[in-house]
């Protein structure tokens, strides 16, 4: 498993520059998931949630490799929480609305349940957590906040403050052990002076010139579809992103961020 230990352990943020959260999970094809049946069934189970359109094709935030466009089925919920459903494969995300990952968890597991029901979904494959992270920024402050292994070439001198470019490092990682809990991940860092898109955000980030912090890691195994277990699985990996953003941090980054202890939130 990759393992990236955070300094200060568990922390929170008083100025989060989370864009978008998404979890995805990949499991055997479910002709009856999406029959006029069973999304008629699942509109009745998914409290909270409407079914927004019948063909969500435009919806394309994914985890890992890019796969061949299915039809989508958008369902939304009043706190910002966008479902996306396919025969092979749920989407879950939310825009900056989001409030913890112990909220996102709940919201999880809790739409998790009527899709194995109705799908009769006894397994999945591969289970992906991405957090994109994104704020208005200068390239002087992305190269201030970041430590200079994660901006790359633009952490040196060999790009000035001044020069206007768009730019994206990734980092591909891959774990060998099919058993690992994390065993592939994505990491992209990067300046864009038009923005990271209205699809990510809403926020300013969208147009603004800004940072790019974009973490995303997949557990690809055999494993029953349960929503309890799942939601474990999820918040594991979430630790994991969640080091790999603090040791990312530069002691200025800290400071912008407003980063501390969790332990500190009752002081």
């Amino acid at each position: 498993m990759f393992v990236f230990q955070a300094t200060q352990g568990s922390y929170t943020m008083g100025k989060p520059p989370l864009a978008r959260a998404v979890v995805q999970l990949v499991f055997p094809f479910s002709a009856h998931l999406v029959a006029p049946q069973g999304l008629a069934d699942l509109q009745d189970r998914l409290q909270g949630f409407t079914l927004q359109t019948e063909n969500a094709a435009a919806f394309q935030i994914s985890i890992g490799p890019a796969a061949p466009t299915a039809q989508r089925y958008l369902f939304v919920d009043r706190a910002g929480h966008e479902l996306a459903i396919t025969g092979a494969n749920v989407t879950l995300s939310i825009n900056e609305s989001y409030k913890s990952r112990d909220v996102f968890q709940a919201v999880l597991e809790s739409v998790l349940g009527p899709i194995g029901e109705v799908g009769k979904i006894t397994s999945y494959e591969r289970l992906g957590v991405r957090y994109i992270n994104a704020a208005p920024a200068t390239i002087e402050e992305f190269l201030l906040w970041f430590r200079s292994e994660f901006t790359g070439w633009a952490g040196g001198n060999l790009v000035t403050p001044d020069t206007l470019r768009t730019w994206v490092l990734v980092t591909q990682m891959n774990q060998s052990d099919p058993q690992s809990l994390v065993n592939a991940a994505t990491i992209r860092y990067g300046f864009l002076p038009n923005g990271v898109g209205a699809d990510i955000t809403s926020s300013p980030a969208a147009s603004q010139q800004s940072f790019l912090a974009d973490i995303d890691m997949a557990s690809f195994r055999q494993a029953p579809f349960s929503a309890s277990d799942i939601g474990a699985v999820y918040q594991r990996i979430n630790h994991e992103i969640a080091a790999l953003l603090r040791s990312s941090l530069s002691d200025e980054g800290v400071k912008h961020f407003e980063l501390r202890p969790k332990e500190d939130q009752a002081q």
